[in-house]
């Protein structure tokens, strides 16, 4: 009685699954065919989706390419959290000198009262 009952109706798990397959071929029409409003929230609604399994297999690709290195610390080695402050980057300077540039600029025009 149980096998042709599941042979009628097929298995639960195996019906869950193939439900599951036809449901996105059905939310794809859907977010074709929706207009106004409701297609603005549809597209949202994949846009984060899709962006949330894009930062997850990110950050399952990181965590799996991770390996650690036995390598010593060398004698002058500084914390990262200690470079910014002692050594200045290339950046900085780069935009101080800009900066600057263009106050000599802005300057070669003005006339003293």
């Amino acid at each position: 009685m149980i096998i042709l009952i599941c042979t009628r109706r097929g298995m639960d798990v195996e019906r869950k699954r193939k439900k599951e397959a036809r449901q996105v071929h059905k939310r794809s029409k859907q977010a074709q065919n929706s207009i106004g409003i409701k297609g603005k929230m549809i597209a949202k609604k994949n846009y984060a989706e899709k962006a949330q399994l894009k930062k997850t297999l990110k950050m399952r690709e990181e965590s799996s390419s991770r390996c650690k290195t036995d390598e010593d610390v060398h004698e002058g080695a500084v914390h990262a959290y200690l470079l910014d402050r002692e050594n200045t980057s290339r950046a900085k300077v780069l935009s101080n000198t800009i900066k600057q540039k263009r106050k000599e600029k802005a300057g070669k025009w003005e006339v003293p009262l």
